[in-house]
């Protein structure tokens, strides 16, 4: 817990205290993510006009809308903070409700603002972004459309954003957002498989929660192994090069052998193990497909 009781401090030691809850209000390293996403998208897209300024404010612009909503996720997670998390700023008191909003709603306008002075495409994605986040906190992350709704706030879109930052997005970073998104989607869902019981006493309708533990886990292999693919011919079909998909395949392979391993329903340490896995697959694939 960051300093409580602050407004008995004095004036610097408020200010300092009330920058640190702001930082622990908008989660900056969950932007870590979509930021690095951004640069491969911008290194990918065959254009590559990105002009060093623009690339940084956009990539800032990108962030701003991140901390947006993670400072309006925590006022809609307050009672569930309440019992798992109380020490957040909003659940803990010292940051008021309104006060989160009202940061929210600047963050959201000056990261809105800042794509659409930058370039006209960026701004539409960073709306994009914004809405499918708000959509999140409100609904989403409580139901399966979760992982669909994290697979583009967090990966696709920041891809896209990339490539309009370098003149795109072309047809085949397009293609490769899709590609990303495909791979990215079902691996979003295995965190789940560990804690099926407590999505149940909470409510949410995750992939466990609804199908149960052993029908997820296969259904997770299954998204693991062929959604994918659904992006290799069509790439083929575009002309990239088939010693570059080809590479794929092999990477493929490696994510068979993750998807037989949640085919058999593994324990919860195999469980981690499959998601940092594939997820460091994923961003091998991505920065391949970026510096390919």
């Amino acid at each position: 817990m960051i300093l409580e009781g602050w407004p008995v401090l004095s004036l610097p030691a408020r200010v300092f205290a009330f920058g640190c809850d702001c930082w622990q209000l908008v989660k900056p390293l969950r932007a870590v993510t979509p930021s690095l996403t951004l640069a491969m998208g911008a290194l990918f897209e065959p254009a590559k006009r990105a002009e060093p300024s623009a690339f940084l404010l956009g990539a800032g612009a990108a962030a701003l809308i991140y901390f947006a909503v993670s400072a309006f996720n925590d006022v809609v997670d307050a009672r569930e903070d309440a019992v798992n998390d109380p020490g957040r700023p909003v659940v803990s008191g010292r940051l008021s409700s309104s006060m989160a909003l009202g940061i929210a709603a600047l963050l959201a306008l000056a990261g809105v603002g800042l794509s659409f002075a930058v370039n006209p495409v960026l701004g539409l994605i960073a709306l994009a972004s914004l809405g499918l986040g708000l959509f999140y906190c409100l609904w989403a992350k409580r139901n399966l459309v979760s992982y669909f709704t994290l697979g583009l706030t967090h990966h696709a879109l920041p891809f896209l954003a990339g490539a309009a930052l370098a003149g795109g997005p072309s047809l085949a970073s397009l293609l490769v957002a899709g590609y990303l998104y495909a791979t990215i989607t079902p691996i979003i869902a295995i965190k789940d498989l560990k804690d099926a019981a407590g999505d149940l006493a909470a409510g949410l309708r995750t992939l466990p929660a609804v199908a149960g533990q052993e029908t997820a886990s296969r259904l997770v292999a299954v998204g693991v192994l062929f959604a994918p693919l659904t992006f290799w011919i069509p790439g083929l079909l575009l002309g990239l090069s088939l010693s570059f998909l080809l590479a794929y395949l092999a990477a493929g392979l490696l994510r068979a052998a993750y998807a037989v391993e949640l085919w058999r329903v593994p324990q919860r340490e195999r469980v981690a193990q499959a998601n940092h896995g594939l997820r460091a697959l994923s961003w091998c694939e991505t920065a391949a497909w970026a510096l390919g």
